[in-house]
């Protein structure tokens, strides 16, 4: 496999669970088939451009983070930290109020 094709695979597929999608309900969003869903995150297809920007604004990233090895994986963990940090204040907000 080319290594571009592996990282934008990658990358692609990391989004794709972030958001808790199938395949299925991927191409459905973005108007293609699973099967090309599929050869994308197994780096037997690499998007076009335009497919790539569709991409990237449907997953609220840069196309950088798409094609740049570990790109999304550190929006992915920053989201994780931020959900995270949320839990924290929320708990640390109603334990000030005593609920329980």
């Amino acid at each position: 496999m080319d290594e571009l094709a592996t990282i934008v695979a990658e990358n692609l597929t990391s989004l794709r669970k972030e958001k808790h999608l199938t395949q299925q309900e991927l191409a459905e969003k973005i108007g293609y088939s699973d099967k090309l869903v599929s050869k994308w995150e197994l780096g037997k297809a690499i998007p076009s451009v335009d497919k790539l920007m569709q991409l990237s604004t449907f997953y609220g990233v840069s196309l950088d983070a798409i094609v740049t090895k570990d790109g999304c994986k550190k929006i992915v963990q920053n989201k994780q930290k931020d959900k995270n940090i949320g839990l924290v204040r929320k708990t640390s907000f109603f334990g000030a109020l005593g609920a329980p």
